[in-house]
């Protein structure tokens, strides 16, 4: 479901009412206002107001000032999160009926922090970052460092240009980055417990945190996977090509949508499964017999040649090194004797070639459940 949101109001769309409360203080200026000869890169101006309710729930205003176009043109960026803002907490998923007081909300919010506008320019105002996210709720026994040990032997590889890939806190937390995009899966129930300067989660209201004071939580298992875009551009391509359609400068109101979250979820999701490396590290972990005979059986049609032995022989191999230490340690281990190319181009047709012929052994069952889970996208509730 859709989480953090930051939107953008152009001026003269708003009004500033109380510039005293941005730092420094938002005075609107237009062009008449620059002197004869003035440098016009000293225009650009930033201004920043935060604002935290008794609930512990922020606001985020950031203002910048651009000389654009002959003209003095003000941006105005306001970001929180949507769940926090109407149920004070980012357990509960908010769905479509919920849109309208959200921006009820957040246009309350605006008024108190000194900016006028109206719903209508805010339901239309474009997105420039968004985070999407869902809860899994696991069975017991099944934990979320059960999920994350699992989810930490795939990759995604150069297609999705990643700059850092962390795994840390245990077990608890699984990140994938890259500048415009990060994928994270953490446990979300001992994220919750965590100070904000060490947890996935930054934004801890009040009553998230009687949650854990009050033991509404024990016991259990919350697996959390967020998609965080950020930048207008970054925004709209990936909407773009989760849903299948061009969109261009998408707004609040269309993004705030029980359908288009679910298939930009789904699409990050099969993109980490639906990769042929990751389809051996998520698989089942069989026995060694067990491996060689379905990868015998899926020969035995063919015609007997040394090929097909060899194709047995190396898919039996990489599936046993990926499923237990994970590609990336297998990648990096053959990449100090081997080059890149030879570990590129070749080792990944023949992890290509693995997959499609262990296809027949299932995914490990806490990967099959949160694919389940996906699939069915059930808002998650609180029952307390």
């Amino acid at each position: 479901m859709i989480d953090t949101v930051a939107i953008k109001i152009t001026f003269p769309d708003f009004e500033v009412l109380k510039p005293e409360l941005f730092s420094p203080a938002l005075i609107i200026k237009t062009a008449k206002d620059i002197p004869t000869n003035f440098d016009y890169k000293k225009l650009w101006q930033k201004y920043t107001q935060n604002a935290t309710d008794e609930n512990g729930q922020t606001t985020k205003l950031t203002a910048y000032r651009r000389f654009e176009d002959g003209n003095l043109n003000y941006h105005l960026h306001a970001e929180a999160s949507i769940p926090n803002m109407i149920f004070g907490n980012n357990l509960q998923e908010p769905g479509n009926t919920d849109f309208e007081p959200a921006v009820a909300l957040l246009h309350k919010r605006l008024s108190n922090m000194g900016i006028e506008t109206t719903k209508e320019i805010i339901k239309k105002a474009q997105i420039t970052k968004v985070h999407f996210g869902k809860n899994i709720p696991l069975p017991n026994p099944k934990t979320s460092r059960d999920a994350i040990i699992e989810l930490q032997k795939g990759d995604l590889g150069k297609s999705f240009d990643v700059d850092h890939r962390e795994y840390k806190n245990t077990g608890e937390a699984l990140y994938f980055y890259t500048t415009p995009r990060n994928l994270i899966f953490y446990d979300k129930v001992k994220d919750l417990q965590k100070p904000k300067n060490k947890s996935a989660d930054k934004e801890k209201t009040g009553q998230e945190k009687d949650f854990i004071a009050y033991g509404l939580l024990k016991g259990k298992e919350i697996l959390r996977f967020e998609i965080r875009l950020v930048g207008q551009v970054s925004v709209n391509r990936f909407i773009s090509k989760a849903t299948k359609e061009k969109v261009e400068k998408i707004n609040f109101e269309t993004v705030f949508n029980q359908e288009l979250c679910k298939k930009v979820i789904l699409y990050s999701w099969k993109d980490i499964i639906g990769k042929p490396a990751n389809q051996l590290a998520f698989k089942l972990a069989v026995s060694p017999e067990d491996a060689l005979n379905a990868l015998i059986e899926r020969e035995r049609e063919q015609k007997e040649s040394v090929h097909t032995l060899n194709r047995v022989l190396i898919s039996f191999g990489l599936y046993q090194l990926i499923n237990k230490f994970g590609i990336q340690y297998v990648r990096n281990k053959l990449e100090t004797v081997w080059s890149e190319k030879t570990c590129g181009t070749r080792l990944d047709k023949k992890i290509r070639e693995s997959a499609i012929s262990l296809q027949d052994i299932p995914n490990a069952t806490i990967i099959s459940f949160i694919d389940e889970s996906l699939q069915e996208f059930e808002r998650y509730t609180l029952n307390y």
